[in-house]
This record gives C-alpha cells, sequence and structure tokens, in this order.
C-alpha cells in the first residue's frame, strides 16, 4: 500500500488529461510500478510503441495501470528515458513471485508486446526528478514541490517501523511470562532481558524521532516554498537507508530474544521477521549505496547528474 499510494503521487505529474483519466472516477488509482528502464520504446504520431519486460510489479494482482520506465527513441534521433502507464489488462502478469516473504505483495513480472501507449500517457523522466512537470502546473499544493524520491522513500520506510514498533509490543508482552525452558527463570526477572528490553526501546524511539524530524524538515522546506538542494536530497536517502537498517537491526534481535517459539508458522513474531527481512533488501534501501552518495556530499564532491536522489 506504500507503494502504492507513492504512485498515485507520480500521477499528479502527468497531463492533465491523464490525471483525469486515471483519478476521475474514484479519485485514486492502484499502480504498480518499475522505476528501473527495461524494454524500449519507440516516439510514432501521437504517441509510442513499447515492448518489453519489467520485474517485481508490486500490487498487480489488485491494480488496473502500470507505470514502467523504458528508454526511448523519438523522432529527432535523441533517445529519452521516459516513463509511461499502461492499463493491467494490456499486459501478460508472469506468476514470478515465489518467495518465502513479503508473499502478499504479488511482486510479479510483466510482459508487453508492440503496445500503443498516447503521449500524454508518458513524461519525462528527468522532469519527474526535478519537480518541473506541465502536471504540476494544476497541482499547486506544497506536497507536491516534495521531490520525487524523496517522497518515495520516506513514506515506503513506514512498514518497517511499523514492524519494529508491533514487534517490541508483542515481545514485551512475552517477556513478562516467558520461562526459560531449560533454566526455569522467569524472563521477566532477568537484568540481562530488562537491559535488552530498556535498550531497544530507546533506540527504536530514537530512529523513529531522527526519521519522522527529517520528514518534517522536508515539509517545513516545501510549505515555505524553499526548493530542497540536491545534498539534501541525498541526505534524505541516507537518512532513510539508516532508519530502515537500523529497524531491522531491532527487529532481529527482537525475534532472537524470544527462543524458538517466535518461528512457528502461526506466531507474527516469525512474519514480521521474515517479511521485514526481505523489505529491508529494497533497492530504495541500500544502505552502503546511499551512505557513499551522501558522505560524497559532506566530503565536498560532486554529485553525479544521475545519482538515484
Amino acid at each position: 500500500m506504500g507503494f502504492l499510494i507513492y504512485h498515485n503521487f507520480q500521477f499528479g505529474h502527468f497531463p492533465l488529461k491523464a490525471q483525469d483519466e486515471v483519478w476521475g472516477t474514484d479519485g485514486y488509482t492502484m499502480a504498480p510500478e518499475q522505476v528501473m528502464p527495461n524494454g524500449s520504446a519507440e516516439q510514432i504520431k501521437d504517441g509510442y510503441m513499447i515492448s518489453g519486460r519489467w520485474g517485481y510489479a508490486t500490487g498487480i494482482q489488485h491494480s488496473d495501470r502500470m507505470l514502467i520506465t523504458a528508454p526511448t527513441k523519438m523522432t529527432d534521433g535523441t533517445t529519452q528515458m521516459r516513463r509511461f502507464y499502461v492499463p493491467v489488462a494490456t499486459m501478460t502478469v508472469l506468476q514470478t513471485r515465489d518467495v518465502v516473504a513479503m508473499k502478499a505483495t504479488g511482486r510479479h513480472d510483466v510482459i508487453l508486446e508492440n503496445a500503443f501507449v498516447p503521449s500524454y500517457r508518458s513524461i519525462l523522466v528527468e522532469d519527474m526528478r526535478e519537480t518541473r512537470a506541465k502536471g504540476l502546473a494544476h497541482n499547486t499544493g506544497a506536497i507536491w514541490r516534495m521531490p520525487l524520491l524523496s517522497y518515495m522513500v520516506m513514506a515506503c520506510a513506514g512498514p518497517v517501523v511499523g514492524a519494529a514498533e508491533a514487534l517490541l509490543e508483542i515481545v514485551t508482552e512475552v517477556m513478562k511470562v516467558k520461562v526459560g525452558a531449560y533454566s526455569g527463570d522467569k524472563q521477566q526477572g532477568l537484568m540481562s532481558q530488562k537491559i535488552r528490553v530498556a535498550r531497544l526501546a530507546m533506540e527504536l524511539d530514537a530512529t523513529i524521532r531522527l526519521w519522522e524530524g527529517h520528514i518534517q524538515d522536508l515539509w517545513d522546506q516545501v510549505k515555505n516554498n524553499d526548493t530542497p538542494s540536491r545534498e539534501r536530497h541525498a541526505g534524505i536517502r541516507a537518512v532513510t537507508a539508516h532508519v530502515v537498517k537500523k529497524c531491522y537491526d531491532i527487529i532481529d534481535e527482537l525475534a532472537r530474544c524470544v527462543g524458538s517459539g517466535s518461528f512457528y508458522a502461526d506466531s507474527p513474531i516469525q512474519r514480521f521477521h521474515h517479511d521485514m527481512s526481505s523489505l529491508s533488501t529494497h533497492a530504495l534501501f541500500e544502505y552502503d549505496h546511499a551512505s557513499n552518495i551522501y558522505g560524497a556530499t559532506r566530503v565536498g564532491l560532486a554529485l553525479p547528474t544521475n545519482a538515484m536522489i
């Protein structure tokens, strides 16, 4: 749901005709997206011809449209990176989601073959990234001045933060009644367990405050018509990757301190543990990559023009 909400945000950058089409009936649309370019597109009269295969279509089983990205050969001979949306009914959905975690997301691969896409269903990726897309002329509120990827990463970290909060609550309740299988010790009375729970609670609180603080700072910037710098974009990506990494470390330790009982199939502990282990590996949250980019800004290096920030 976090990704599908963010993808609705993208449609506000498309031409007004596209916005009316996707939002005209319900006020929202359910649309997976693949930001990584694949396939190929060619500009023709009144639109584009597209073919290709795209992976990780999160939410495809519940959706009516899909956003895809493809290198596009233009009529003037140049190649542009463009984003398109197409009806899911025109795509072939492959059953490729055979995983041990995050099963319900239905992140299957999709195929499109020689499909015509009208011009108004396309937008230049660079225009979206630089918040200069024509569709924004019709959406003038502060939310639309949010940097595209900053909005995405901060919003999509929510499930990991929420899972850590939930697991802390669950494990704390378990500790009130758990007795060591061999020692017979009541975990509630062990100093080591009390210190662990206190430490993890404080670490989680600090992590959430870091995340929410940066969200608030960015919101204050766009409300004041202050355009966030590219260095700020890089910082947000790094902070979000740090938050996800830290939350997963907390989740992992909480799950392990409960013992083997946490691995029963009907235990919510194992579900949170497995699902967040999977989600934390998402490319958006790649810690080394995000930190490397952010670190470069801190030591005075110029950011690449194509940096995913």
